[in-house]
């Protein structure tokens, strides 16, 4: 390898681990505002036990929300991970949609908060189904990424399988019908539509982490 070839793939590399840091970036101010959003219950100096586990209990959308969004945010950050490892180099295409995941991503943050203000009354079905169509927003998101990366193979790494671009892509998809479910289930009832969006990560947290392993080891 000549030494113009070495300067050439060192800068290839840097490229692309400066896009990943600077994602990570984000990821990691994502989850740290998810933390801010949590408010401590403010009672009088001389509350009660009970007073105190009453309002702790009456918090509980809060927490719930901030678990779901946590998950979710971590979860994101493990695919794209994975998907990043087959990357061989960047260009603006795949920098814009990464900064749309990224985007999405963070507004999390946002959905969390409405969820956990709005999820014990009436309009909390509206806020669920925001949350839901957040989340399918972040699915096309990681669908317009992979295409950015494997249209033509133009920015795969030369040992990626196509059987392997394609595996991934049907896992991807996958996320399109199930997050369209969760919206039209949160309209119906908010607390379905929030098992339905919890449901969903746990399957992404087993069948996601499992493609994303294959992506790592391929």
């Amino acid at each position: 390898m000549t030494a113009a070839t070495e300067a050439s793939t060192s800068a290839v590399r840097r490229d692309t681990g400066r896009l990943e840091a600077f994602s990570d970036g984000v990821f990691a101010i994502a989850i740290t505002i998810l933390v801010l959003e949590i408010k401590v219950p403010v009672l009088e100096h001389d509350a009660t036990p009970g007073e105190l586990a009453q309002a702790l209990w009456a918090a509980w959308p809060t927490y719930a929300a901030f678990i779901t969004s946590f998950a979710s945010v971590l979860i994101i950050w493990i695919n794209h991970h994975g998907i990043f490892q087959k990357v061989d180099h960047v260009d603006p295409v795949l920098m814009l949609a990464n900064g749309l995941l990224l985007l999405l991503t963070s507004l999390y943050a946002v959905a969390a908060d409405l969820v956990g203000h709005y999820l014990l009354h009436p309009a909390g079905t509206v806020a669920v189904a925001a949350y839901a169509v957040l989340s399918l927003g972040v699915n096309v998101g990681f669908i317009l990424l992979w295409l950015s990366i494997t249209y033509r193979r133009r920015l795969l790494k030369a040992a990626v399988s196509d059987d392997l671009v394609e595996r991934v892509r049907r896992q991807i998809y996958l996320g399109l019908p199930v997050y369209a479910v969760a919206i039209v289930t949160s309209i119906v009832s908010a607390y379905l539509g929030l098992a339905v969006i919890t449901g969903i990560w746990l399957f992404w947290a087993v069948s996601g982490a499992r493609a994303m392993q294959t992506l790592m080891d391929e």
